[in-house]
């Protein structure tokens, strides 16, 4: 059994395209559509499709950029998924990923793996992100609006980064945005709960029933977590790769990596960088532990799709 969560905010065409190539026997699906935008597309488009279970509206998230509203859609979405006692695995997804493996390959790479948590997880400090990812643990990030990248970044002042003229111009945004009230915020210095060390990693994973079941009764009993997390920019590379990791701690045999390819050897976009035509044969050769890639603009490029299922019907 394997049951797709996918987050999606836009194209419910290119979203119904990722069901019909994904779908089986032994397949569901949970679609988390962003509470800022219109349902009732997705839900029009969906009509007719089996296995497909949208997230209850009093349940959706606001996915703010960078911000909690994904994790905590995805933790509705894996709540919903034990709730219908599904078994098997859990691959999370946007809406503009698309297989990169037919579906008979995906079915047995992760039945011969079955219990390894592909999900990749790096220590913090780290050289991966700037700031060594220390930013992310220490400093708060806080919106002034739900807009695509409008935020600020602020340190503590406990931190030495807070004595800056960067951080004066944050505090008056805040003050401009009327979101002064957060500053008090700033009080109080921020350490990474529960005695945990920090992790990160890529966003997009996939875990058997049995981690996310764990991953629920740890967050039922350390409620603090979610709560920190609030203020954490970009947590969804974070929250759920700590949690996997400690639980884990002492099983590396069980540790894999994410799933999901992401093109981040390029420097020409702000976040997950758009696949094209041009990177088909870089796609179709990723190594066998590949199953999925992102992301996908159908409205830009939707050939690359075409291209792909030509492949996998060959493959």
């Amino acid at each position: 059994m394997i049951n797709y969560i996918i987050l999606v905010h836009k194209n419910p065409f290119q979203l119904i395209r990722l069901i019909n190539k994904l779908s089986g026997n032994h397949v569901s699906f949970y679609v988390h559509v962003d509470k800022l935008v219109d349902s009732k597309p997705f839900l029009e488009a969906a009509k007719g499709l089996k296995n497909i279970h949208f997230i209850s509206d009093e349940k959706r998230e606001e996915g703010i950029w960078c911000g909690i509203g994904l994790v905590k859609a995805t933790i509705n979405s894996l709540n919903q998924i034990i709730a219908d006692g599904r078994k098997g695995y859990c691959i999370l997804l946007s809406g503009q990923d698309y297989p990169i493996k037919n579906n008979t390959y995906i079915e047995d790479y992760l039945s011969k793996n079955y219990g390894i948590n592909f999900i990749e997880t790096f220590d913090i400090p780290t050289e991966n992100w700037f700031h060594k990812g220390m930013d992310r643990v220490s400093f708060y990030k806080f919106n002034l609006s739900n807009k695509r990248g409008h935020f600020v970044v602020v340190p503590s002042i406990f931190l030495s980064e807070f004595y800056s003229l960067k951080t004066i111009k944050s505090l008056l945004k805040l003050i401009i945005y009327n979101k002064f009230q957060l500053i008090f915020k700033l009080f109080n210095n921020r350490k990474h709960p529960n005695n945990i060390l920090p992790k990160g990693g890529s966003a997009w994973w996939g875990l058997p029933i049995e981690t996310v079941n764990d991953i629920i009764i740890f967050l039922e009993t350390n409620p603090g977590f979610l709560k920190y997390h609030k203020y954490t920019f970009n947590p969804d590379e974070l929250f759920f790769q700590t949690i996997v990791s400690h639980i884990n701690k002492g099983k590396p045999e069980l540790m894999g990596n994410s799933l999901t390819f992401v093109d981040w050897g390029r420097e020409d976009s702000v976040g997950a960088p758009s696949l094209s035509t041009e990177h088909f044969n870089l796609i179709i050769n990723q190594p066998e532990n590949i199953l999925f890639a992102r992301k996908f603009e159908y409205e830009k490029d939707s050939k690359i799709l075409s291209k792909l299922d030509s492949h996998l019907i060959k493959s």
